[in-house]
């Protein structure tokens, strides 16, 4: 089955130069507003298992890693979570995390 073009999300330039360094094995910190697509970024990586190393993908709030965490763990990744009361899995490639838990590190 063809996928409808209008279905299609190409990278945004910014998007597309943080994948290019990541993919480098370049550390990369993104920084934007929410819903510019820091997320995508991140699993377009995962999608081609193009991470090196450990990804932590850090999350404002308790609940948004939880979701997070429930949702990756759901489509099969090796993901673990870091919150304030949560410690699971924390060697994994991904680990969901709050800030304030890799600001203690």
């Amino acid at each position: 089955m063809l996928a409808n073009i209008n279905q299609l999300k190409l990278p945004d330039p910014w998007q597309h130069q943080a994948v290019h360094l990541l993919r480098a094995g370049t550390d990369v910190v993104v920084s934007a507003p929410t819903g510019a697509g820091k997320t995508y970024i991140f699993e377009l990586l995962h999608q081609g298992r193009h991470l090196q190393g450990q990804a932590i993908y850090t999350v404002p709030t308790r609940a948004l890693a939880n979701d997070k965490y429930a949702e990756w763990k759901d489509a099969k990744w090796n993901v673990g979570i870091a919150t304030g009361d949560i410690a699971e899995n924390v060697d994994a490639p991904v680990v969901v995390a709050t800030l304030e838990t890799q600001l203690e590190r």
